[in-house]
């Protein structure tokens, strides 16, 4: 974060998001015969694993204000890679506002 100000600064983000692949089972033997007797041939539930690995990362800039009693901040991120199943290719809008009041 590179401060202009003592309540004002501008700064980088980076952003990277990775999920393994995931293992699908039948719950019951009763399953994989269910589906068997339904689609004519035995099927495996694992035909449901591919394309559930992911991974991106993001970049994006962020500014911030910090006052007396209130502080407020915007960050912009936007996908540049991703590999893996579906890939949310997104841009990323965050706004953050906090105020500080004493109750008595």
């Amino acid at each position: 974060m590179l401060r202009f100000s003592k309540a004002f600064g501008v700064g980088l983000t980076a952003g990277y998001r990775t999920q393994t692949r995931d293992r699908y089972t039948y719950r019951a033997p009763q399953d994989s015969i269910d589906v068997a007797t339904r689609l004519g041939a035995p099927v495996s539930a694992a035909v449901l694993d591919a394309g559930t690995a992911l991974r991106w990362t993001r970049l994006g800039v962020a500014m911030t204000y910090a006052g007396s009693d209130m502080e407020g901040s915007f960050s912009v991120e936007q996908t540049v890679t991703g590999s893996g199943g579906r890939v949310p290719v997104a841009t990323v809008f965050r706004i953050v506002m906090r105020t500080s009041r004493w109750p008595f």
